[in-house]
């Protein structure tokens, strides 16, 4: 639930803004759609003698609509609307798949998620259902390849802050995916899950930002750091895990020197690991900042060494507008007696 909590929020905050805007609209639907999955799912784990089996339907039916949604939403972005022939005719199969896969999630003979015999099923149509079925499965992550490249192709064409738009969304993407690998690496369960839900709303997040044109300079600031921290996050876990079960099998029965043992090791590395991540994704991300901090260390390595004061001056205007870029620049001295 956490994981899909910033899709209702983000919308709604989208249609205050801009009311009526499509990808507010989208989102909006695809976070109530997947809570209500999510909602019913705990429902089934815990009460299920309690829930009627229609509630089990409809929660069938938002989960296929949820993903259906957020297909459309990358097939309009930004803009609102289908701007070529391909994404056009994939937003009429969306329509479509939508209506065919909630009649088979009504009149299906498949059972339920609890395991629970559908009361609407129709046998008479179990060769069509199950038809829509098989078919609904191959065509929403082929229908989510096809949006991508769309979005790929959109793109290559955009510039000004419709390219930075494009830019917010990638972002987004990375981290999603990040986390979503982070999340098959760790165990169920735990504290870890939890903090790595968070980051899981960093797509609607992004799409938000990117829709609103809300400080879209920012992007290569904010996923620099982010992607530091998710990186830093899965060097910590790995290190920390790495010495508990080492020292664990090493020395049976003493847990609690293994725990300690790995927590001083995290607290100890986390500094100098992430300087160095920080460092490496800055490369890739970053590429202005890191190239400015580069500059500055040059140039105060430069300062140790013995150069004449017009040298000096000219180096240190040289810094200024190669991280700065003022439209002037100049250099004061104090005159001495």
């Amino acid at each position: 639930m956490i994981a899909w909590i910033a899709y209702p929020v983000v919308g709604g905050m989208i249609l205050w803004k801009r009311a009526g805007n499509t990808i507010g609209q989208l989102l909006l639907v695809t976070g109530l759609c997947m809570e209500t999955t999510g909602v019913a799912q705990q429902l089934f784990s815990e009460r299920l003698d309690q829930v009627p089996v229609s509630l089990e339907v409809v929660a069938s039916i938002a989960g296929y609509l949820g993903w259906i949604t957020l297909i459309a939403i990358v097939n309009v972005f930004p803009t609102g609307r289908a701007t070529s022939p391909l994404t056009r005719a994939i937003n009429r199969v969306l329509i479509a798949l939508g209506v065919l896969m909630a009649f088979t999630a009504v009149a299906g003979s498949e059972p339920l998620s609890s395991g629970r015999a559908n009361p609407f099923q129709l046998h008479r149509l179990d060769w069509l259902t199950g038809w829509l079925l098989n078919s609904g499965f191959f065509l929403v992550p082929t229908l989510m390849v096809l949006s991508l490249g769309a979005l790929v192709a959109r793109r290559r064409h955009s510039v000004g802050s419709e390219r930075l738009q494009y830019r917010w969304f990638l972002a987004g993407g990375v981290v999603l995916v990040l986390t979503i690998t982070v999340l098959t690496v760790l165990p169920d369960g735990g504290t870890p899950l939890l903090l790595l839900a968070i980051p899981m709303n960093a797509l609607p997040v992004a799409i938000g930002i990117a829709v609103t044109r809300y400080r879209l300079y920012d992007i290569d600031r904010v996923v620099s750091r982010t992607v530091s921290y998710l990186l830093l996050t899965v060097a910590l876990v790995a290190v920390y895990v790495a010495i508990v079960t080492s020292v664990t099998w090493l020395l049976p029965g003493a847990s609690d020197l293994a725990v300690a043992t790995a927590t001083l090791v995290a607290a100890a590395a986390f500094r100098p690991l992430l300087r160095r991540v920080q460092r490496l994704v800055d490369r890739r991300f970053d590429r202005e900042q890191y190239d400015a901090s580069r500059t500055v260390e040059a140039f105060a390595d430069g300062l140790k060494e013995s150069r004449p004061d017009d040298r000096v001056r000219h180096d240190l205007l040289s810094v200024l507008d190669s991280t700065f870029r003022p439209v002037a620049s100049g250099v004061w001295l104090r005159e001495t007696s």
